[in-house]
């Protein structure tokens, strides 16, 4: 089966579910590649944690497996070290292949529901497959909202990363707040907490809140370094740590907070 020949036959398994479960009638499928790949996501994105046939999921991972393989994966190796145990580098988190990468999760812990949304949540998502969102589901099953500062541990699926590692940081509403600093502090310590548990080598670090949470950019940058270095300082063999940073403007703040020349 060729990859345009997948990509239709999982939007038209995951419309079919929708009118079946919804009634919501199906969309026109697109002509156009760009159009497919559109309605595809937001499929995913809308899909809720249900489980699938044998059939979708072998179909569905031959397809990310290729999407995902557009860009070549990058091991710690190929990174960039700043300093014992920490490396520095820009770009896209879910090309890593780590032992875990860090998802900014919200409360639900079950992914980003809005179609086609920019979050890095939805792309974890997205790339991962359906079975993240199934993963995600099984563990918070009974215990949702998860509280601030906190973490679980899935799999990656269909992400070169063996595991993808959830936490929800605080959300910003009118000012940074003492105690919102501390909930900032918490996730990163709770995630390498889970990590060194897990005994996992590396942890992949996004700018936790920063996005849709609105953790100011320096304010941010300056608690995870400080939080990550302090806990590597307590636990020497604690996992390596790699501050995936995402824009030019993130790889300055960090740079300056770890004491980088430019």
């Amino acid at each position: 089966m060729e990859q345009v020949e997948r990509r239709q036959f999982l939007i038209k398994y995951m419309q079919h579910e929708r009118y079946e479960l919804a009634r919501v009638r199906p969309e026109e499928m697109p002509s156009d590649e760009t159009g497919q790949k559109r309605l595809l996501r937001k499929l995913f994105n809308l899909r809720q944690p249900d489980s699938a046939s044998d059939e979708f999921v072998r179909i569905q991972d031959d397809y990310l497996n290729e999407v995902n393989h557009t860009e070549p994966f990058l091991g710690k190796s190929d990174l960039p070290q700043v300093k014992p145990k920490i490396y520095l580098w820009q770009g896209d988190i879910t090309r890593l292949k780590v032992d875990a990468i860090v998802n900014p999760a919200n409360s639900r812990m079950l992914g980003c529901f809005v179609p086609n949304h920019g979050c890095l949540d939805n792309l974890i998502h997205t790339k991962a497959g359906i079975q993240l969102r199934l993963a995600d589901q099984k563990i918070m099953r009974g215990k949702s909202p998860e509280a601030t500062g906190k973490a679980k541990i899935t799999p990656g699926f269909n992400l070169p990363a063996k595991y993808v590692i959830h936490t929800v940081g605080p959300v910003i509403i009118h000012q940074v707040t003492p105690l919102r600093r501390d909930l900032l502090a918490d996730s990163y310590r709770s995630c390498m907490q889970l990590a060194e548990a897990k005994g996992l080598h590396e942890i992949a670090f996004c700018c936790i809140s920063t996005g849709e949470f609105r953790f100011p950019h320096p304010d941010a940058a300056k608690i995870a370094v400080k939080t990550v270095t302090d806990y590597l300082k307590e636990h020497p063999d604690a996992p390596d740590v790699i501050f995936a940073v995402y824009s030019p403007e993130d790889l300055a703040l960090y740079k300056q907070e770890l004491g980088v020349d430019k």
